[in-house]
């Protein structure tokens, strides 16, 4: 369950960022900072780098067929198209579709299960 929760306060945490951050660029224009970005795209390599963990696990145990699925398809997705936030920071579209990644991770947390569990 504290994977959990670390899992939804980043998440919390990068949406406040975002979205603070769309308020101050519309306030103070190209001058505010971008530390939504930053911090996004940081997680996002992370998140890559444990898909890649991933990968190789499968593979040294000769199972790679077994990782090829829609739900990591999907979880290398949510992983690369923040990470483009690092080429472009000012993209609406990538910005939108990571706000709607963060909430779909935010939507997707079952405690009760894991609570269960424990």
């Amino acid at each position: 369950i504290k994977t959990d929760v670390i899992q939804v306060f980043l998440s919390i945490w990068g949406l406040t960022l975002l979205v603070l951050e769309c308020f101050l660029v519309k306030m103070y224009g190209e001058k505010a900072s971008l530390v939504s970005t930053d911090f996004i795209s940081a997680r996002a390599l992370v998140d890559f780098g444990h898909e890649l963990v991933q990968i190789i696990g499968y593979k040294k145990i000769d199972r790679l067929g077994d990782y090829i699925s829609w739900g990591n398809a999907l979880d290398i997705f949510r992983c690369t198209l923040p990470a483009m936030l690092i080429y472009d920071r000012n993209n609406r579209a990538v910005r939108v579709l990571v706000i709607l990644i963060y909430w779909m991770r935010l939507l997707e947390v079952k405690f009760s299960e894991s609570m269960s569990r424990e």
